[in-house]
């Protein structure tokens, strides 16, 4: 695909971002230690007086501990994401693609998410975590049947949409759409996965296989990704 100046543009604009985010967590990490050498401070001079008040209630602490922990468990499953850079330059051109050629991914696509969550389940070692990576996998091809259709899709693509699902008899969009959405969805994920009601450890082993699978996704990107999109 050739580069357009509104393509590198946009290229760079991820690079960007990326890096502005890599400054906001390091910021984010001061503030923490910052926040750390505060209270130390606080619980210094105030020791005194909490020594001649009555100690709080078992319920109170309890109350507190619990706060406490889900504050810290919150700041612990931020999802850190590896993505390669062959697979950031395939957002790009598949960005450049729809949202400026106009061109659209020929559907049904081949191999579908279902068969690249399969064959990357195949490569995943023999051990006891694979029952993890396999769980983890089905969560991935969950989220992107509910997301497909609500946030995966460019405004250009929503009308082949549509119209694919009034004359398929696939059941479920997984099926359907391949590695081009597949992508997409796995680095919204970290935006995505804070608002469900999963656990710490099954967020950090979800992270894992994502990151496994990103990974898997940039080994077989000249046979799993399309070279040529639909005008």
């Amino acid at each position: 695909m050739k580069y357009t100046k509104e393509n590198l543009e946009f290229q760079a604009a991820v690079k960007q971002e990326q890096t502005r985010r890599d400054k906001d967590k390091d910021k984010d990490k001061d503030k923490d230690k910052d926040k750390d050498k505060d209270k130390d401070t606080t619980t210094h001079s105030s020791s005194g007086k909490r020594s001649a008040e009555a100690a709080p209630s078992s319920s109170k602490q309890a109350g507190k501990r619990r706060k406490t922990e889900n504050s810290s468990t919150s700041e612990n499953t931020k999802i850190e994401l590896k993505i390669p850079d062959v697979l950031r330059t395939k957002l790009v051109d598949d960005w450049q693609s729809i949202v400026y050629e106009k061109h659209l991914v020929r559907l049904p696509r081949t191999p579908s998410v279902t068969t690249i969550i399969e064959d990357f389940l195949q490569t995943q070692p023999k051990s006891g975590a694979l029952g993890d990576v396999n769980t983890a996998a089905e969560g991935i091809k969950v989220f992107f049947d509910k997301a497909l259709g609500s946030v995966l899709l460019y405004k250009f693509e929503r009308y082949q949409y549509s119209e694919f699902l009034k004359g398929s008899t696939r059941k479920e969009i997984s099926d359907v759409y391949g590695a081009e959405h597949l992508l997409r969805l796995l680095v919204k994920l970290p935006d995505m996965i804070p608002n469900t009601d999963l656990e710490p450890d099954a967020i950090e082993k979800l992270t894992h296989t994502i990151n496994e699978l990103l990974r898997y996704l940039a080994k077989k990107s000249e046979t799993i990704f399309l070279s040529e999109y639909m005008p």
